[in-house]
Formats: structure tokens, C-alpha cells, sequence
């Protein structure tokens, strides 16, 4: 519980000369927390994500003295409400060290962090907080909890699933064989390309990404703009280097894409799909761009596809298989918080079926 402030703490925003000091405040409250950055964090990836980003960010620091104790960053977002422009952000990493904790410290850089996006023009912000983090966000600072985004997964292969997740051995092994038929054959729908369709890697976006983006979002009111600018950010600029991006072409137009990346989950090999987007009526091909990248990444090794979101384009993947992951089996549950931050009613933030959510927007993956 974050408690009244029991120690004389300063909030302010970040200086040149107090980013080295943030990183390792951030570096220390990981290796503590077993944060899922432990392992990539540091200085090229936090300047990545904070200061290369081209639409803005706000890093916030507490200090107790000469320490800094506390850190609260935020990024700056063009959206998309009801057809129009507006202004979003995005909570990221925050955290305290573990001597500076019950003492308010959270409590009092998410208050600065709310000042400073005033005074910036922000429409509305958005989080995903851990479990720890999340009664302070409600409590403290008025957050609504819009939904639960639902996790979604396809087993490719089942054996290493029930041997890795459930620590079944060479009977999980075993099972799996005989459960992989059956879920093929009751679940699962291949969908092979037809005539005149081509899957090329895509290494850089650009103007043909817009009408795919624009429809894909377009399905809902509420939207972060996914232009070529940041996906390419996202995506081909971060220096950890871990995605693949493919798209379907039908008589050379773009008509889909996804982004892939490979991570260990459920202590599984997986292949998570990150992000897509599609031309309007284009469902069927989007279809098969997934089911042919399914395909390739089975034989790659994979033996989990996993994904989560919001958009009525999810219910493609049930096509292919995709089943939504119960809550109590879910080991990280993706609350969607919202605050409104100007003046302006804008009810469609609260309501979870009006926004457009990926896995790309949770900035872990």
C-alpha cells in the first residue's frame, strides 16, 4: 500500500545529466523485481524508447537528496478519437526503490506526471500496470479500469507445452503426439494462398502501410496512429533487434502485414504476434498471412502462437484455432487503465470494445 509520504522527496522532471542516474535507479528496482526487461535493459534501450522516439516523451524522477529513489516515464502519442486527431500517452516504466517504498513516492510522481501532461495538452492516457502497481492508479489518481485485454493462443505443438509448462516430462512429450492430430483436426484451418497472392519480408514501412493501418484501426474509435514513422520506430529501430515483418501481396498490392517476434512463455517457445493491420474487406488474406507464418515458425521450432488485443479483427484468429487463455490461467493479466486528462468528454475511452490494442502497444515485447 502506498501510504502518506513519510520522507522529504523531490519530483521533477529528468535532466540530461540525471538520465545516467535514472537507468541505474531502473536497473537496480529490476534485478530486484525480476522485471521482464531485466535481461536487455540499458542505456541503448532505454534512449531508444524514451529519447529517439519521435513524437515525445516525459521522464519523471523522485529524489531523496543526491539519490534518485523513484522513476515515472510516459510517452507522448498522436490517437485517433472518434475519426479525429487528439493527443494520448502512455505510462511505461515506473517504479521505486524498495527502501523508499510505502513512503508516497509513486503517489507523488504520478501526480507530477498528470500536471506535466496537462500542461502539455494531453487528451487522455493510458497504462498497462502490473497487479502491484495498479490499486495506486485506481486509488490515488482516479484511473478507470476498462477491460481485461484477452491473451490468445494456438498451440503449434503441444508436447513442449505440457512438458514445459506443466513439467510433464517425456509423458508431456508423449501426450502431445496424440493431442496434436486431434486439435488440428477439431480447431485448427490452414489456409493456403490462393492465385496471384505472394508473402515477401517487409524491411522498412512506408506509404503502402497507411491504407492497412488506417482500416485495420478504423474498426474501433479509439486508436493509437500507427504511422510508417512509428512503426518503423517500434519495430526496425529498436536496438534489440527481435522482429520480423511479413505482408501479403495480391498482384503486388499490400494487402496485410504482421509482426513476429520469438520469446520463451508458459516456459514454452513461442511466436508472438506483435501487431497487423489490413485493407478494408481484406479478412481472408490477412487470414492466410497468418496461417502461412504459423506454419513456418511450427517448423522453426515454435510450439506456441500468442497474441493479445482488442478489435474485432481478433475473432480472425479464431478461425485459425486462437483460443482466449482463461483469466486464472493467465500469468499476466493485461489491465487496461484510462484516465482523462483535459477537459473534453471523451466517453468512448471507456469502453474497452471502442479501442484498438496489440501486443505492440505493451512495451515489454
Amino acid at each position: 500500500m502506498d501510504e502518506p509520504a513519510q520522507k522529504t522527496i523531490r519530483v521533477r522532471e529528468a535532466r540530461d545529466d540525471d538520465f545516467a542516474s535514472v537507468r541505474q535507479c531502473m536497473a537496480e528496482v529490476f534485478r530486484e523485481t525480476g522485471g521482464q526487461k531485466t535481461g536487455e535493459f540499458g542505456e541503448s534501450l532505454w534512449r531508444w524508447q524514451y529519447l529517439e522516439n519521435r513524437t515525445g516523451s516525459i521522464a519523471i524522477l523522485a529524489e531523496d537528496g543526491e539519490t534518485v529513489c523513484g522513476y515515472y516515464h510516459i510517452l507522448l502519442f498522436p490517437m485517433c478519437y472518434e475519426g479525429n486527431p487528439a493527443r494520448g500517452a502512455m505510462v511505461q516504466d515506473v517504479g521505486t526503490r524498495r527502501e523508499h517504498r510505502r513512503f508516497g513516492v509513486f503517489r507523488q510522481m504520478g501526480a507530477f506526471a498528470l500536471e506535466c501532461l496537462r500542461a502539455r495538452g494531453i487528451d487522455f492516457i493510458y497504462t498497462f500496470p502490473n497487479n502491484l502497481s495498479l490499486p495506486s492508479f485506481v486509488r490515488n489518481h482516479a484511473y478507470s479500469v476498462v477491460a481485461k485485454v484477452p491473451v490468445y493462443m494456438l498451440p503449434l505443438r503441444c508436447g513442449p507445452f505440457l512438458e514445459g509448462r506443466f513439467g510433464l516430462g517425456g509423458f508431456g512429450r508423449a501426450a502431445g503426439f496424440l493431442l496434436d492430430p486431434t486439435y488440428r483436426m477439431l480447431f485448427t484451418r490452414m489456409k493456403p494462398l490462393e492465385t496471384g497472392e505472394t508473402i515477401e519480408p517487409i524491411t522498412n514501412f512506408d506509404e503502402q502501410t497507411f491504407p492497412l493501418t488506417r482500416d485495420f484501426a478504423s474498426l474501433t474509435r479509439v486508436n493509437l496512429e500507427r504511422t510508417a514513422v512509428h512503426l518503423n520506430w517500434r519495430f526496425f529501430e529498436k536496438p534489440t533487434r527481435e522482429y520480423s515483418v511479413w505482408g501479403l501481396r495480391s498482384n503486388h498490392q499490400l494487402c496485410a502485414y504482421v509482426v513476429m517476434r520469438r520469446a520463451t512463455l508458459f516456459s514454452t517457445e513461442c511466436v508472438l504476434l506483435m501487431d497487423f493491420g489490413f485493407r478494408a474487406g481484406e479478412e481472408a488474406r490477412f487470414a492466410r498471412l497468418i496461417s502461412d507464418r504459423l506454419s513456418a515458425a511450427k517448423a522453426e521450432g515454435a510450439a506456441l502462437a500468442v497474441t493479445m488485443g482488442l478489435n474485432p479483427a481478433f475473432s480472425v484468429l479464431g478461425g485459425l484455432g486462437f483460443l482466449r487463455i482463461p483469466e486464472r490461467f493467465n500469468p499476466r493479466t493485461f489491465n487496461l487503465l484510462v484516465k482523462e486528462v483535459s477537459q473534453s468528454a471523451r466517453p468512448a475511452i471507456f469502453a474497452g470494445a471502442k479501442w484498438t490494442i496489440t501486443l505492440a502497444d505493451w512495451d515489454v515485447f
